[in-house]
């Protein structure tokens, strides 16, 4: 007859800490498809190309400072690893970027990287050559990017390849 019932805070249905998992694991998987969205809408442009000079007064090494801007559309910022890419005129492969490494982007907005395009003349058949001077001549051109940057997603490195056109004036 003195018996008393124990008093619980569990009344049947889904136990606390299941409940509580469950919604770690679905902020969790809102974080990564969040974060997965803002790698995957990086964008890379071109946005000024500029004559350096030459390396040496001798050499055939033309070099370039090329300005790329990457634009995040997501909702989280991104690191990014590095940045490699090759730089074309029409069909005329230019050469590479130097690799520009660890840089942020911010959410919803671009960020400005410098970089250098060393061309040397004497790779170049005639034919490129003549494309070349007669597009600086116009002082317009129509250069495509194409490379990757690689990404840290959680213990991974992703690899984000971009090819895009832009026009240049000189």
């Amino acid at each position: 007859m003195g018996r008393s019932k124990k008093l619980s805070s569990y009344s049947g249905g889904f136990p606390p800490w299941l409940a509580s998992l469950m919604i770690i694991l679905l902020l969790f998987s809102c974080f990564i498809l969040s974060y997965w969205h803002s790698v995957s809408s990086l964008t890379v442009h071109l946005s000024s190309v500029r004559y350096s000079g030459r390396l040496s007064p001798l050499s055939d090494v033309l070099k370039f400072t090329v300005e790329v801007e990457v634009e995040n559309k997501g909702l989280l910022p991104v690191n990014v690893k590095n940045l490699t890419a090759k730089l074309y005129l029409e069909d005329i492969e230019l050469g590479y970027l130097e690799p520009v490494s660890d840089f942020a982007v911010p959410a919803g907005s671009k960020t400005s990287l410098n970089t250098t395009l060393r061309l040397t003349v004497s790779n170049l058949d005639a034919e490129a050559v003549a494309k070349i001077v007669s597009a600086l001549m116009k002082g317009e051109l129509k250069l495509r990017v194409e490379g990757y940057m690689t990404v840290p997603f959680l213990l991974l490195d992703l690899r984000i390849n971009f090819n895009s056109t832009s026009v240049v004036v000189l």
